[in-house]
Protein backbone atom coordinates (compact mmCIF):
# COMPACT_ATOMS: atom_id res chain seq x y z
CA UNK A 1 0.00 0.00 0.00
CA UNK A 2 1.31 3.45 -0.95
CA UNK A 3 1.53 5.96 1.90
CA UNK A 4 -1.29 8.52 2.02
CA UNK A 5 1.46 11.15 2.31
CA UNK A 6 2.42 10.45 -1.31
CA UNK A 7 0.88 12.86 -3.80
CA UNK A 8 1.49 12.77 -7.55
CA UNK A 9 0.65 14.97 -10.50
CA UNK A 10 1.45 14.18 -14.11
CA UNK A 11 4.87 12.60 -13.65
CA UNK A 12 6.04 14.35 -10.50
CA UNK A 13 5.39 13.37 -6.91
CA UNK A 14 6.00 14.54 -3.37
CA UNK A 15 5.75 13.10 0.11
CA UNK A 16 5.81 15.66 2.93
CA UNK A 17 6.66 14.23 6.34
CA UNK A 18 7.89 16.19 9.35
CA UNK A 19 9.84 19.09 7.88
CA UNK A 20 10.97 17.23 4.75
CA UNK A 21 9.65 17.24 1.20
CA UNK A 22 10.75 14.14 -0.71
CA UNK A 23 10.30 14.87 -4.41
CA UNK A 24 10.50 12.46 -7.33
CA UNK A 25 10.62 13.83 -10.89
CA UNK A 26 9.76 11.13 -13.41
CA UNK A 27 8.75 13.48 -16.24
CA UNK A 28 10.10 16.62 -17.89
CA UNK A 29 10.42 19.66 -15.64
CA UNK A 30 7.62 21.86 -16.99
CA UNK A 31 5.75 24.83 -15.61
CA UNK A 32 2.53 23.07 -14.56
CA UNK A 33 4.45 20.37 -12.71
CA UNK A 34 6.75 22.86 -11.03
CA UNK A 35 3.88 25.06 -9.87
CA UNK A 36 2.01 22.05 -8.48
CA UNK A 37 5.15 20.88 -6.68
CA UNK A 38 5.98 24.27 -5.18
CA UNK A 39 2.38 24.62 -3.97
CA UNK A 40 2.85 21.39 -1.96
CA UNK A 41 6.21 22.61 -0.61
CA UNK A 42 4.65 25.96 0.34
CA UNK A 43 2.06 24.03 2.39
CA UNK A 44 4.89 22.17 4.16
CA UNK A 45 6.72 25.45 4.81
CA UNK A 46 3.58 27.00 6.31
CA UNK A 47 3.44 24.10 8.81
CA UNK A 48 7.18 24.39 9.60
CA UNK A 49 8.18 28.02 10.19
CA UNK A 50 11.40 26.75 11.78
CA UNK A 51 12.58 25.53 8.39
CA UNK A 52 12.30 22.70 5.89
CA UNK A 53 14.52 20.35 3.92
CA UNK A 54 14.07 18.87 0.47
CA UNK A 55 15.35 15.70 -1.15
CA UNK A 56 14.64 15.59 -4.88
CA UNK A 57 15.37 12.61 -7.13
CA UNK A 58 15.35 13.19 -10.89
CA UNK A 59 15.10 10.21 -13.25
CA UNK A 60 17.26 10.04 -16.38
CA UNK A 61 14.23 10.40 -18.67
CA UNK A 62 13.11 13.73 -17.11
CA UNK A 63 14.18 16.61 -19.34
CA UNK A 64 15.63 19.75 -17.74
CA UNK A 65 13.36 22.77 -17.23
CA UNK A 66 12.54 25.04 -20.14
CA UNK A 67 12.89 28.84 -19.84
CA UNK A 68 9.46 29.43 -18.27
CA UNK A 69 10.05 26.66 -15.73
CA UNK A 70 13.53 27.96 -14.86
CA UNK A 71 12.03 31.40 -14.21
CA UNK A 72 9.33 29.90 -11.98
CA UNK A 73 11.95 27.86 -10.10
CA UNK A 74 14.02 30.97 -9.42
CA UNK A 75 10.98 32.92 -8.26
CA UNK A 76 9.62 30.19 -6.00
CA UNK A 77 13.01 29.29 -4.51
CA UNK A 78 13.42 32.97 -3.69
CA UNK A 79 10.12 32.91 -1.82
CA UNK A 80 11.29 29.87 0.17
CA UNK A 81 14.61 31.45 1.14
CA UNK A 82 13.53 32.18 4.69
CA UNK A 83 12.57 28.56 5.45
CA UNK A 84 14.68 26.34 3.16
CA UNK A 85 17.45 24.96 5.35
CA UNK A 86 18.97 22.60 2.79
CA UNK A 87 18.09 20.86 -0.46
CA UNK A 88 19.70 17.73 -1.87
CA UNK A 89 19.16 16.88 -5.52
CA UNK A 90 19.83 13.31 -6.64
CA UNK A 91 20.63 13.08 -10.34
CA UNK A 92 19.92 9.47 -11.27
CA UNK A 93 21.61 8.05 -14.35
CA UNK A 94 25.03 8.02 -15.93
CA UNK A 95 27.83 10.59 -15.54
CA UNK A 96 26.57 12.61 -18.50
CA UNK A 97 23.09 12.89 -16.97
CA UNK A 98 24.52 13.86 -13.58
CA UNK A 99 26.59 16.56 -15.31
CA UNK A 100 23.49 18.02 -17.01
CA UNK A 101 21.53 18.10 -13.76
CA UNK A 102 24.48 19.70 -11.93
CA UNK A 103 24.67 22.44 -14.57
CA UNK A 104 20.94 23.16 -14.43
CA UNK A 105 20.87 23.15 -10.63
CA UNK A 106 23.91 25.45 -10.43
CA UNK A 107 22.06 27.94 -12.64
CA UNK A 108 18.99 27.76 -10.40
CA UNK A 109 21.19 28.15 -7.33
CA UNK A 110 22.98 31.19 -8.75
CA UNK A 111 19.70 32.87 -9.67
CA UNK A 112 18.20 32.21 -6.26
CA UNK A 113 21.43 32.72 -4.25
CA UNK A 114 21.13 29.35 -2.51
CA UNK A 115 24.68 28.01 -2.98
CA UNK A 116 25.22 27.22 0.70
CA UNK A 117 21.92 25.38 0.96
CA UNK A 118 22.10 23.06 -2.03
CA UNK A 119 23.89 19.74 -2.46
CA UNK A 120 23.94 17.32 -5.39
CA UNK A 121 24.26 13.53 -5.16
CA UNK A 122 24.41 10.77 -7.75
CA UNK A 123 22.56 8.02 -5.84
CA UNK A 124 19.56 7.98 -3.55
CA UNK A 125 21.68 6.55 -0.74
CA UNK A 126 24.26 9.32 -1.10
CA UNK A 127 21.47 11.91 -1.22
CA UNK A 128 19.92 10.62 2.00
CA UNK A 129 23.38 10.49 3.64
CA UNK A 130 24.04 14.12 2.71
CA UNK A 131 20.58 15.20 3.85
CA UNK A 132 20.95 13.48 7.22
CA UNK A 133 24.42 15.01 7.69
CA UNK A 134 23.04 18.50 6.97
CA UNK A 135 20.15 17.95 9.39
CA UNK A 136 22.14 16.31 12.17
CA UNK A 137 20.29 16.91 15.42
CA UNK A 138 17.04 18.11 13.80
CA UNK A 139 14.45 15.89 15.47
CA UNK A 140 11.70 16.96 13.06
CA UNK A 141 13.39 15.20 10.12
CA UNK A 142 12.05 11.70 9.42
CA UNK A 143 14.28 8.66 9.88
CA UNK A 144 16.31 7.12 7.07
CA UNK A 145 13.83 4.24 6.92
CA UNK A 146 10.87 6.59 6.40
CA UNK A 147 12.75 8.65 3.79
CA UNK A 148 13.72 5.49 1.88
CA UNK A 149 10.10 4.28 2.10
CA UNK A 150 8.74 7.58 0.78
CA UNK A 151 11.18 7.53 -2.15
CA UNK A 152 10.21 3.94 -2.96
CA UNK A 153 6.50 4.77 -2.71
CA UNK A 154 6.89 7.77 -5.03
CA UNK A 155 8.85 5.72 -7.56
CA UNK A 156 6.28 2.92 -7.44
CA UNK A 157 3.30 5.23 -7.81
CA UNK A 158 4.84 7.20 -10.67
CA UNK A 159 6.08 4.12 -12.52
CA UNK A 160 2.70 2.40 -12.08
CA UNK A 161 0.92 5.50 -13.37
CA UNK A 162 3.28 5.86 -16.35
CA UNK A 163 2.95 2.16 -17.23
CA UNK A 164 -0.86 2.37 -17.07
CA UNK A 165 -0.85 5.48 -19.28
CA UNK A 166 1.39 3.78 -21.86
CA UNK A 167 -0.95 0.75 -21.91
CA UNK A 168 -3.91 2.95 -22.87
Amino acid sequence: MVSPLVQTHDGVGVACRGNLAVVFYGADARLHRTRWLFDRVDELAARNPGGIYSLMAITPNAAPPDAATRAENAKRFGQLDRVLIAMVTVALGDDFRVSIVRTVMRAVILLSRKSGKHLIASTEREGIDRLLAEAAGDTRLPSRTLIEGDLAALRTKLVTHATAAEAR
